[in-house]
């Protein structure tokens, strides 16, 4: 008998002590927080904050994407473009415009203030569908460029 009070009381001790230990530990881990020079994706609405940047970089929208679709002859590669909102604490809201070209596997780079966004948007268009726009990912890496 008196062992059952004891794994009892223990049972009861671990279903309060863990959830709160897990609840705490996620409480100190920011939310999509990535270090500089690592490739990290966001969908449309979603940011993500460069650890030791300190800036939060948001994907705010796809603009265009004429880029010609796969196994598809086209006279003009075309392009994607896409808007995000980078946040630095004490600074002005910056907006900035993205553009890939289509038809390359490489991947584009756009600088700002030090630093430089190598980037490519996802999916890459097929013939006869279209890309929903909760669909679309943006994937970059953000390298901080100072001397």
């Amino acid at each position: 008998m008196h062992r059952n009070k004891i794994f009892q009381v223990t049972i009861i001790a671990l279903a309060i002590i863990l959830p709160a230990s897990v609840l705490s530990a996620c409480a100190k881990a920011p939310k999509n927080e990535v270090p500089p020079g690592r490739e990290f994706t966001l969908s449309i609405g979603q940011s993500a904050a460069i650890s030791s940047e300190n800036i939060t970089i948001k994907f705010i929208d796809v603009t265009s994407d004429s880029r010609c679709p796969q196994n598809v002859t086209c006279i003009w590669a075309g392009e994607v473009s896409c808007t995000v909102e980078i946040t630095r604490p004490g600074a002005s809201l910056l907006k900035l415009k993205l553009t890939q070209p289509g038809l390359t596997s490489q991947l584009s780079t756009q600088d700002f203030d030090g630093h430089t966004i190598a980037f490519r948007v996802e999916p890459y268009p097929t013939a006869g569908k279209t890309i929903a726009r909760s669909d679309y990912r943006l994937i970059m890496t953000v390298t901080g460029n100072r001397q």
